[in-house]
């Protein structure tokens, strides 16, 4: 595979297919109308009047619920957005018809199978980490509340033992969720561009995982390091502009609540770089899948079909 080449053509794509960064803007623009009204509706102050801090507590849980349900809206569009962006850059690289409509279109259409595909990928690891992260603190928890206070020796043991096990099972957690992540990636492409069903896509994207494991790190790599790059520039300028006097000091002043200002203006700076990034892997993602699938599309033209012979005369 030419990890150059692919990276070339899936930013060629993207930026002849502009409409492809409104994809990406449109859950993201979601959530940041979302995020100021989750900040404010925790502003209730308890010195005014009884009457007052009702209207205010009851002000804060309408924000509450309405940033919920647009936090989950933007959660659903992202899944469309997602499947719309692969299709349409699938149709550019085959050369075929597209547009924002037509791929919005067909992400809306997969979004069932890909919201199944995601509670079975994640919701169901995170209620079993919960689970499994129950068993093991309640019963340390309540050995260490009943046992003898001059059993220190032992109990020590225990604890430290608890502690072991739920780093081990944290761990494996995160590693659980970079795995289901790496195959939600392509098992969600099997159902945009295969029409596979959520169990279906599921075994494709663990097989097309298994099979390309090694060039998928590689074609990875340079997007790891463009965001580990970017996200410490974007973090150093979050605290300049969270904590303007420095986070020492908002610690020793008891002042460390961001300012709402600050904390959306550091969003919209975010916006732009996360657009092209995000965008950019995505298409670059697509063109990957469709070369281990058996779809090489990373030449500049694409092959005509073969005319049919001419009738025997």
């Amino acid at each position: 595979m030419d990890y150059s080449a692919t990276l070339r053509r899936g930013w060629d794509i993207t930026w002849q297919n502009k409409w492809l960064f409104l994809l990406t803007l449109l859950p993201l623009a979601i959530s940041l109308i979302s995020l100021p009204l989750s900040l404010l509706s925790g502003t209730v102050d308890p010195t005014a009047a009884p009457a007052e801090v009702v209207a205010s507590a009851g002000r804060s849980l309408l924000l509450a619920c309405v940033s919920m349900i647009l936090s989950l809206f933007a959660a659903l569009l992202t899944l469309v957005t997602h499947a719309a962006r692969a299709a349409g850059v699938a149709r550019a690289a085959r050369g075929e018809a597209t547009g924002f409509g037509r791929s919005l279109g067909e992400g809306w259409r997969a979004l069932p199978r890909l919201l199944g595909l995601a509670l079975l990928l994640y919701v169901l690891p995170l209620v079993l980490f919960i689970v499994a992260f129950l068993v093991i603190l309640v019963p340390v928890t309540m050995t260490s509340l009943a046992s003898d206070p001059g059993q220190s020796g032992v109990m020590a043991g225990i604890g430290l033992v608890g502690v072991i096990l739920i780093c081990c099972l944290y761990a494996a957690f995160v590693l659980g969720i970079l795995l289901t992540g790496c195959v939600f990636t392509f098992a969600g492409r099997g159902v945009v561009l295969r029409n596979l069903g959520v169990m279906a896509s599921l075994r494709h994207g663990g097989q097309v995982l298994r099979e390309n494991l090694g060039q998928i790190i590689l074609l990875a790599l340079p997007f790891g390091l463009i965001y580990l790059v970017f996200g410490l520039a974007f973090g150093a300028l979050f605290m300049f502009l969270a904590f303007p006097d420095g986070l020492e000091s908002a610690v020793m002043t008891g002042n460390t609540m961001m300012i709402n200002g600050r904390l959306l203006l550091a969003y919209v700076v975010y916006l732009l770089p996360a657009i092209l990034l995000t965008t950019w892997q995505g298409s670059t993602v697509t063109l990957g899948y469709l070369h281990w699938t058996g779809k090489d599309v990373l030449g500049a033209t694409i092959t005509p079909a073969t005319p049919p012979a001419a009738p025997l005369m």
